[in-house]
């Protein structure tokens, strides 16, 4: 029985190697301990719920601005007469589409941006 020995996992150990051989790491003492005291700098704000929960509240919130703009667009559309349009319509016709398409797109960037101030304003005074 003084012949077997317990062996820690494989991967533990292939970890352990790999961090010991890295090119800048070679000569340095190995740390004691994880660096658990020393957590890289925003880490908090990376990994807080807070601020996953704001980005997904603020997604939702442009999703439904540019749904919301889209469907009025939409209903805009309807209401033109296409027969009466003439042939010099048409440019002007194109570029009133694409301003209410950046109008819409700005102001669902601008609402995700609000929410997410918001979100890191109460993220901060936690």
């Amino acid at each position: 029985m003084s012949g077997l020995r317990l062996q820690k996992p494989k991967a533990l150990n292939i970890a352990i190697l790999r961090q010991r051989l890295h090119p800048l790491t070679v000569g340095k003492p190995a740390p004691m301990s994880n660096d658990d005291d020393n957590p890289p700098m925003y880490a908090r704000w990376r990994n807080s719920q807070v601020s996953r929960n704001f980005h997904r509240l603020g997604l939702l919130v442009a999703a439904i601005i540019v749904s919301a703009g889209l469907l009025l667009m939409a209903k805009d559309a309807l209401g033109l007469r296409f027969w009466d349009l003439i042939p010099a319509d048409i440019p002007i016709l194109g570029r009133n589409i694409a301003i209410g398409l950046i109008g819409i797109g700005l102001v669902s960037l601008a609402a995700y941006g609000i929410v997410r101030a918001i979100g890191w304003a109460i993220d901060r005074s936690v």
